[in-house]
C-alpha cells in the first residue's frame, strides 16, 4: 500500500486532469488496474500542515484544532484524544500487520508533528506512533538546500544529504533568490537528479520496496 502526499498540487493540476504539470509517472501509474483514483478529493484546509493532519487522521481541522503551521494534532485535538487517535500509517502498523515506513515529508515536519520548533535534528513525523523505524526526513527550504537530520549534521543523521556540488549548481540557476518563495517550482535547472528532494526521496522509496523484495525472496 503506497501513498504520495506533494505540497500545492490539486487534481487539477495533474496532466491526465487536463493541468499544467508533467506528470508521466503519475499517468502510468494511474493507469494501472491496482490503483484507484478518487476523483471528489477536498483539501481540509488551504495550508500544508492543517491539511495533512486532516487527512492523515481523517479528521476535519475543527477536530484536530490546527488551522496553521506549528501546532501538533496530538497536543491540540478536541476532548484532550489526540493520543488516542488512529493515523493511516499508525492504522496499518497496529492493526494490519504492515510494517510502515517513509521518506520525503508525510506529516509537516517539526513542531507541527511532535518535533522541535526549529526541525533541525527532531523533524517529529509523528514518531514512534505512526512509523515502524526511523522516518527518512526530506523536505525543502526556500533556498534550495534539503531539510533532514542528515543535511543538518545532526547526530542522529537520518534523511537524504546534497552534496557541495548540488547546492553550487541551484545557486548558478538562481532559482532560489527571486522575490517569491515558489520560484523553485518552475526553474528549468540543470542539476544531477540527485540535486532535487523528489529525487532524493523517490530513490529511499526505491530502496524500501528492494529491502521488502529480498525479504520476501
Amino acid at each position: 500500500f503506497v501513498v504520495i502526499m506533494v505540497d500545492d498540487m490539486g487534481y487539477g493540476d495533474v496532466e491526465w486532469n487536463g493541468g499544467l504539470a508533467y506528470t508521466p509517472h503519475l499517468n502510468e501509474w494511474r493507469s494501472s488496474p491496482h490503483t484507484i483514483t478518487f476523483n471528489r478529493g477536498y483539501a481540509g484546509s488551504p495550508l500544508c500542515s492543517p491539511t495533512r493532519a486532516s487527512f492523515l487522521t481523517g479528521t476535519r481541522p475543527d477536530t484536530t484544532r490546527v488551522w496553521s503551521i506549528g501546532p501538533y494534532f496530538r497536543e491540540r485535538m478536541v476532548n484532550g484524544s489526540g493520543n488516542s487517535v488512529i493515523t493511516l500509517p499508525q492504522y496499518f502498523k497496529d492493526y494490519g500487520g504492515y510494517y510502515t515506513v517513509g521518506a520525503g515529508k508525510i506529516f509537516h515536519p517539526g513542531s507541527s508533528s511532535g518535533g522541535d520548533s526549529k526541525g533541525h535534528c527532531n523533524m517529529g513525523d509523528d514518531q514512534p506512533y505512526s512509523w515502524s523505524e526511523t522516518y527518512w526526513d526530506c523536505d525543502q527550504y526556500d533556498d534550495g538546500q534539503v531539510q533532514s537530520p542528515a543535511m543538518n549534521n545532526c547526530t542522529n543523521g537520518h534523511g537524504c544529504k546534497q552534496s557541495d556540488q548540488c547546492l553550487q549548481c541551484l545557486a548558478k540557476w538562481n532559482c532560489y533568490t527571486g522575490p517569491v518563495n515558489y520560484q523553485q517550482c518552475v526553474c528549468p535547472a540543470d542539476c544531477d537528479d540527485e540535486c532535487f528532494p523528489d529525487n532524493l526521496a523517490a530513490t529511499q522509496a526505491i530502496k524500501y520496496f528492494q529491502q521488502v523484495t529480498k525479504k520476501r525472496n
